[in-house]
């Protein structure tokens, strides 16, 4: 395991004991973190270290009684230059329960820990099902921030029901490419790390198609090395006539596995090659006993208007996101960020600053150097 910074502190707030920690491995803080809804694997310590390979600190706060944690969130730390320290906490604060003094102890603990690395600007990002902790946040001089740190939607399919049920839930069209990828002999597998490379180039090959610069493959090697003797990560690949097509890699953290990155090498798309993949982890999702499959991230508005029941337009249904409907999921809003500025001197400022940063290109860049989701 990589070295990271392994210190900690511990003291009492009312009738709260709260810890205070660097990055160092914590089981306790990962069993509570999967057990709790709206858990996710941002927010384990395993993904602290996978995180300090691309130059990050952690900071982590646990509030808990009786020996047992109740809440919390788990913080990446990065000095900017010209900037100062940004941190970021995704999928967080964590919380088992809607009691107001969890709340505010929690809270409490995360200033502490941000005056502590001489945070200037944190952002937080409460998980799926955090409605009650972003309103606290709304309430307690957090304004919502103007980059994200994780998707603010996304869909999700419901694996109780039999595959037949998921099957006649999918769009008509779906189910055929399914059935013609089944049919011209396109094969489904689930990898190893030394498919990694494979995976990686179908993936840069579909980020750079949609204008995106791909993280480097050290860095799916590490995540990769740390998560999967865990059982957390996985790889599939999608072949025809022995050649790789399409790839998943798939994150599993409690009761839901995520389709985290995508690849795809823009050929045989006549083949349902993408469309068995998906039904391929499906099932794969649902056997392994998990809840919920995350297809990892909608635009808000298209998320907004499914729910709303209002008639998509052309321009919607161009959208990548409008053939992961065809899969049948449910559409779900999740909590926007919120950002705290840390200086006294400009504090009073921050709706204003945050009006300006919406505008600004430059200082949105800025901000998007700090997600990888």
């Amino acid at each position: 395991m990589t070295k990271t910074d392994d210190w900690s502190a511990e003291y009492d707030d009312g009738d709260f004991r709260v810890r205070m920690a660097g990055g160092a491995e914590d089981n306790a803080w990962d069993s509570f973190v999967q057990s709790t809804p709206g858990g996710h694997i941002a927010q384990s310590s395993l993904w602290a270290h996978v995180k300090v390979g691309s130059g990050y600190e952690t900071g982590r706060v646990m509030v808990g009684r009786g020996g047992l944690i109740e809440g919390g969130a788990q913080f990446l730390i990065r000095r900017f230059r010209f900037v100062g320290t940004v941190a970021y906490a995704a999928h967080a604060p964590v919380v088992a329960g809607c009691e107001a003094s969890l709340y505010d102890v929690t809270v409490r603990a995360i200033h502490k820990l941000c005056r502590k690395h001489r945070v200037r600007y944190a952002i937080v990002q409460p998980p799926r099902g955090g409605d009650g902790i972003a309103a606290y946040l709304a309430r307690s001089g957090f304004d919502v921030s103007p980059v994200s740190v994780g998707p603010t939607a996304t869909f999700i399919v419901n694996l109780g029901r039999s595959e037949e049920n998921l099957l006649r839930g999918m769009r008509r069209r779906t189910r055929e490419h399914i059935r013609r990828g089944l049919r011209e002999g396109v094969v489904v597998r689930e990898g190893d790390r030394p498919d990694l490379p494979v995976f990686y180039s179908l993936h840069a090959l579909s980020a750079r198609r949609h204008g995106h610069s791909p993280l480097a493959q050290s860095y799916y090697e590490r995540m990769w090395d740390l998560l999967h003797p865990f059982g957390y990560v996985r790889v599939f690949l999608a072949e025809f006539e022995g050649a790789p097509v399409a790839s998943h890699l798939v994150l599993s953290f409690g009761d839901t596995a995520s389709c985290f990155r995508l690849g795809w090498s823009g050929t045989h798309s006549a083949l349902g090659v993408n469309d068995l993949l998906h039904w391929h982890v499906i099932r794969w999702a649902k056997g392994a006993g998990f809840r919920f499959l995350d297809l990892e991230g909608i635009n808000r508005p298209l998320a907004e208007m499914l729910i709303k029941g209002t008639p998509l337009s052309e321009a919607d249904r161009r959208r990548p996101s409008f053939i992961e409907l065809g899969y049948g999921p449910d559409a779900v809003l999740l909590p926007e960020p919120y950002g705290f500025i840390y200086d006294p001197l400009v504090r009073p400022f921050q709706g204003v600053l945050t009006r300006q940063v919406r505008r600004s290109s430059m200082a949105q860049a800025l901000l998007e150097r700090l997600r990888d989701r």
